[in-house]
């Protein structure tokens, strides 16, 4: 089937690429290097007054037991309140976070370009840092408040239900911050046993974008992590588990709200599955949609000009989240208490509607508006620096936006068809509902909808 999916694109992609080039020749370009080490140097250099240096680990969520589980999440909240850390962050002047998702870990600084070698310092000691415990307690505090605010009716936990579901029973699925019981059971020691198992050298790749170079960068890396180790002290390595998909939902009903959040979703390949391109077209095609916005009825999906016109949700968008062996590829939307099955109704009908009906019109414009979404996602130094690291971690390499449009170029309506069919058509699905959802239909009447038996 991936072969089937490809064949239009190695046919067409030569060609299209040439085009595509020849717009993007006058761009700069990434520059890559690796030290002795293992640790990857990637940048691309714009010449602005502001830089942006970041330092990306390969190390999130999914390499957590169900015991330590929010442990990445909590080291870098640490690391940014060590003693005289946020005094160096003011003298900086500018911006120095750390985030955490179900795969990376990063810790990032934005700053004017003479001072990005005191900020590749602080990064460099953010990283290598081990916090003391009463450092930990502070930060565990924190996380423990921002669990507790997010786990209320309707809170912004809805992907977090959703990836549980999709994965349940598997690290996976395991919250990024983790639940009150995990954190609260969290030590200095385990911080700094998965800074040794997880922080090495290979892992790391070091970022910039805007006013620093690759020369310059390198050095900085040199510098701060020419020393780092190549492999744990114990010489074990923190293992990744297997991401296994489970049809399943997860159900959060309170009958005393009026309206609810419901996410559907299907699983996908890979970020390198011969996938990952035309499911970017298809949430293109599916678009997002607020009924505050000033598209009304008039927008290019057809599921936004159903949902305006039927009035089955407040508000949609289509969602795509890659990882290294799996995905899910779905819509979330929020809707009143009564028009649930409406909205169930619309949400599956135009999901199957991308195996079958989708036209050559359709495809040609939403190649066009992800072609412009994609330049208009790089924009900024900040917003290219985040590029390179996660394509870095996730391909090995920065994709170039030429290659990027060509990819896009080379799609077909049938290639967006087959893939369709290979995700959508009669296939198990993850569903996670929190609200008045007594009008949602139940897994059963969802998963039956999967397929139609005329088209």
């Amino acid at each position: 089937m991936a072969s089937l999916v490809n064949q239009g694109i190695r046919r067409s992609v030569q060609k299209a690429l040439g085009n595509s080039a020849r717009a993007f020749a006058s761009g700069p370009s990434t520059s890559v290097s690796k030290l002795s080490n293992g640790v990857r140097v990637a940048s691309e250099e714009s010449g602005c007054a502001t830089a942006t240096v970041s330092v990306w680990i390969d190390s999130g969520s999914r390499y957590e037991m169900k015991t330590t589980n929010g442990v990445n999440y909590l080291a870098g909240k640490a690391a940014l309140m060590e003693p005289g850390v946020q005094p160096e962050i003011a003298k900086l002047g500018g911006q120095v976070a750390a985030y955490t998702s179900r795969e990376q870990t990063v810790y990032y600084a934005t700053v004017m370009k003479e001072k990005a070698p005191a900020a590749m310092a602080l990064l460099a000691n953010l990283v290598k840092s081990a916090p003391a415990a009463a450092v930990v307690d502070c930060a565990k505090t924190g996380v423990l408040a921002e669990l507790a605010s997010a786990d209320v009716p309707g809170g912004a936990a809805l992907m977090e239900d959703l990836h549980e579901a999709a994965y349940l029973d598997t690290a996976l699925g395991l919250p990024i911050k983790g639940s009150a019981d995990t954190v609260g059971g969290l030590s200095a020691g385990d911080v700094a046993a998965l800074k040794e198992g997880a922080y090495t050298a290979p892992r790391l790749v070091v970022a910039g974008a805007g006013g620093v170079g690759q020369e310059q960068l390198a050095a900085l890396a040199e510098e701060a992590f020419g020393g780092l180790a190549a492999a744990p002290a114990g010489g074990v390595e923190a293992a990744m588990e297997a991401g296994i998909f489970c049809g399943s939902d997860k159900r959060i009903r309170y009958d005393s709200m009026k309206t609810a959040k419901v996410a559907l979703a299907f699983e996908t390949g890979g970020w390198t599955s011969e996938q990952s391109v035309p499911l970017m077209l298809m949430q293109t095609l599916l678009g997002a949609w607020d009924a505050g916005g000033v598209m009304g009825p008039n927008m290019a999906s057809k599921f936004g000009q159903d949902v305006a016109e039927e009035g089955c949700a407040a508000s949609y968008g289509a969602f795509l989240a890659q990882y290294k062996d799996t995905g899910l590829f779905g819509i979330q939307a929020a809707a009143g208490d009564s028009n649930l099955d409406d909205l169930a109704y619309a949400m599956t009908h135009h999901l199957v509607r991308l195996c079958h009906q989708v036209t050559d019109a359709e495809v040609a414009r939403a190649k066009r508006a992800l072609k412009a979404n994609l330049r208009a996602q790089a924009n900024s130094g900040p917003a290219i620096c985040e590029d390179i690291g996660r394509q870095m971690l996730a391909y090995g390499r920065r994709v170039p936006a030429a290659e990027m449009e060509a990819r896009i170029d080379a799609l077909t309506t049938d290639d967006v068809k087959t893939v369709a069919k290979a995700v959508i058509n009669d296939k198990d699905h993850a569903l996670a509902a929190v609200g008045g959802i007594h009008e949602l239909p139940d897994y059963n009447w969802i998963r039956r909808r999967s397929y139609w038996l005329r088209y």
